[in-house]
This record gives structure tokens, sequence and C-alpha cells, in this order.
């Protein structure tokens, strides 16, 4: 059985939500039970007004552009489970190598961290921040960063 609000296919993976999809004081709590993981656009149906997303541990797998269409998204926060974890409200994987995520509501610019090699595709989707500081670390792939968006390098 699937969690409320979620639609989840038989291997774990949430790929939609429903319209019984619980958000409260703006914060979307991912089910810790019942999914292990979030396909690419699962959220792009989802209502407005969430502005956090809280990522349990049993989630394993997130695919790239899992969040796009949270447009008014300004902070994620995972539980520690060696697969994701946050850093100043971005989503990161790959021990920290990758931003998998930047919320888009965010404004103004980022400071990317130094152990960051690479975006992944649809990171920054919908993104209002104005520029990316990337001037600490050596990037080998931007993902598809909009051109919206001013890229700093070294």
């Amino acid at each position: 059985m699937a969690p409320e609000g979620f639609l989840v296919d038989e291997s774990g993976i949430i790929y939609g939500v429903t319209d019984a999809l619980v958000i409260t004081d703006g914060c979307l709590i991912l089910p810790s039970e019942g999914c292990t993981g979030i396909a690419s656009g699962a959220f792009a149906d989802a209502p407005g007004g969430i502005y956090e997303v809280y990522i349990p541990s049993n989630i394993t797998y997130i695919a790239d552009g899992a969040f796009t269409g949270l447009f008014e998204l300004e902070w994620f926060e995972a539980a520690p489970s060696g697969t994701y974890y946050t850093e100043d409200g971005v989503l990161l994987s790959e021990g920290g190598a990758c931003i998998l995520s930047f919320p888009a509501g965010r404004i103004g610019s980022y400071k990317v961290p130094a152990g960051v090699s690479r975006f992944a595709y649809g990171a920054f989707d919908g993104a209002n921040i104005e520029a990316v500081d990337a001037t600490d670390c050596i990037l080998t792939d931007v993902g598809n960063l909009p051109e919206t968006i001013l890229l700093l390098q070294r």
C-alpha cells in the first residue's frame, strides 16, 4: 500500500503525488516507510506552498530532476543516511561531490562548497538565484545550469 499522498511503483519509487498530499506548515515530509526512492519529475504536479522537503534515511535513490517543479522550495533537510545529505539546505550526493538539487525558491547568490565537482542534470531547474560562485572548486560538469544564472569559476 502506497503512503498517503504519494504514488509509488512496485519497486518503491515515488513517481508522483495525489490530491491527498500532506503539507504541514510548508514542509513536505517524505514517507519513512513504503518507499525507497524518488523518480525524476515526481513532484512536477505537486501543489504550491512547499517551502521545505524532509528526506528520511530510507530514501536511498533520488533521480536527477526529482524535485523539478517545486518552485517555492527554499530548503532541503535529509536524515543522515550515507547516501544523501544537506549542507545549507542544498541536497548533495556522491559524498558531497555532486549538487543533486538546489532549492528553486532561493534568491541572491550561492557559494558552492569546495568539494563539489559537478551539478546533476536539473539541479538548478527553476532556480531564482542570480549567481553560482564555484571559485572554490573545480567543476567537471555543470549539468544543464540555466543561462539566466551567472556561473563564477576560477
